[in-house]
């Protein structure tokens, strides 16, 4: 069974060099099409151990407020079916993470906004929420509605959890300073008690944005905080008896270094951390950077970070790669790192900042990485702008684009990415 899709391992695979020649590229399902009823989708996908996948969409639904999806696997396709939709009556809505699936096949997640707290004059803080599979479908239970201040409010990442059942997440603002939070729900009794095990502020952190904590060993936590008006950092979480403490590993220093770490980070076995900055680097086509892929060196209890690659945009004069990753990173066998970018590629169709793409980054005999393009989106029905995280599984990558596909609504498309 497969729950945090950043941690998968992949065989190595072998390429011939250039843009994608040996991978293929196929779409296995599009939002807003036949039973897949909700669309936008931006958390990954898991998958059980038959292969069928899963995931959220942030709009679509019964509702319009989101949807959680299973695509069953049907001999060499997929068949698409809404296994829920939120935004009923004190209900969540706008679920934008990866969910976490339980040894009985239940689903656990979050969504951004709605609950029983949302009035006329609010949308509602969010939720976390359990879908129990049963004979006539899934039943959700609320395990904790996030309520006015000093809570957590606004989660963009879904959950953890650790060997005695307990959830862990985190909150992109609420606390006590209103700069977000990490939360854990112990079981308790026939529910969950919330505790706040962490409030940021803007002296450990501002804002923790997409991408779920990485849960180490012994119980450790690591993640990622985006900033405001700095460039964010990357945070560790010890428990100390019954509380937690926390170090700040990382603090970005902006381009030409990363600035605004989003996606779940991934740790090798060596305990070094890599992902993504959405910002930062040395593209010279936005101020700012199209952002960086970066490893975060372990050396015993220290840390030290290494740009392992800039993005370079989309340029009119020729060839560039990918823009402003949101998501986080996979790594097969040999070290190599694969991922997408929300932006950039070829493709001048999405309003002339690219439509995305699949990159892998290979290491390199001088110790670096070079990075091979797999797959440059295209716009309308081919799908664009992803923003989740790759799932790797089977020896196939899948993933979701947050836009294009089905011409009538432009919801998305689920693709599998293929070594030949």
């Amino acid at each position: 069974m497969i729950t945090q899709p950043a941690s998968n391992a992949l065989p190595a695979f072998k390429h011939s060099g250039g843009r994608g020649t040996s991978y293929s590229y196929s779409i296995i399902a599009e939002f807003y099409s036949g039973q897949l009823t909700g669309g936008t989708p931006y958390g990954g996908l898991i998958a059980d151990s038959a292969g069928n996948l899963y995931g959220t969409t942030s709009q679509g639904g019964a509702y319009q407020m989101g949807t959680v999806f299973e695509l069953s696997a049907s001999g060499s396709s997929y068949v698409g079916t809404t296994l829920y939709s939120f935004g009923g009556p004190g209900d969540g809505t706008d679920p934008v993470d990866s969910l976490y699936m339980d040894s009985h096949g239940a689903l656990y997640g979050t969504t951004q906004y709605g609950g029983p707290f949302a009035t006329s004059s609010n949308s509602g803080y969010g939720i976390v929420f359990k879908l129990t599979p049963g004979a006539s479908g899934y039943t959700e239970t609320i395990l904790h509605a996030f309520q006015p201040l000093p809570d957590g409010h606004e989660p963009r990442s879904g959950v953890v959890a650790d060997a005695n059942g307990a959830l862990y997440g985190t909150t992109r603002i609420g606390g006590n300073s209103d700069d977000g939070t990490v939360f854990k729900l112990t079981p308790s009794g026939s529910g969950y008690a919330e505790s706040i095990i962490v409030n940021f502020n803007s002296n450990n952190g501002w804002f923790p944005n997409y991408g779920n904590l990485l849960l180490g060993k012994h119980g450790v936590l690591y993640g990622t905080t985006s900033g405001d008006a700095t460039p964010g950092n990357i945070f560790e979480l010890k428990r100390s008896g019954n509380r937690y403490k926390e170090h700040v590993l990382y603090n970005f220093d902006g381009a030409p270094d990363g600035y605004g770490p989003n996606g779940t980070l991934l740790s090798d076995k060596k305990g070094n951390l890599y992902a993504t900055t959405y910002y930062g680097g040395s593209c010279a086509s936005y101020g700012g950077g199209c952002g960086v892929v970066y490893e975060l060196k372990r050396a015993g209890s220290q840390y030290s970070e290494i740009v392992l690659y800039r993005f370079k945009g989309t340029s009119m004069s020729g060839p560039q790669d990918g823009a402003f990753p949101l998501a986080g990173l996979v790594m097969d066998s040999k070290g190599e790192l694969y991922g997408t970018t929300n932006q950039g590629g070829n493709f001048k169709t999405c309003d002339g900042v690219g439509c995305g793409t699949v990159f892998k980054l290979a290491r390199s005999g001088s110790g670096g990485y070079t990075e091979t393009v797999l797959h440059e989106f295209e716009g309308s029905s081919d799908g664009y702008y992803p923003a989740a995280p790759l799932l790797a599984n089977g020896g196939v990558f899948y993933g979701l684009t947050s836009s294009g596909g089905n011409p009538s609504n432009y919801g998305g498309v689920a693709f599998a990415i293929t070594p030949l």
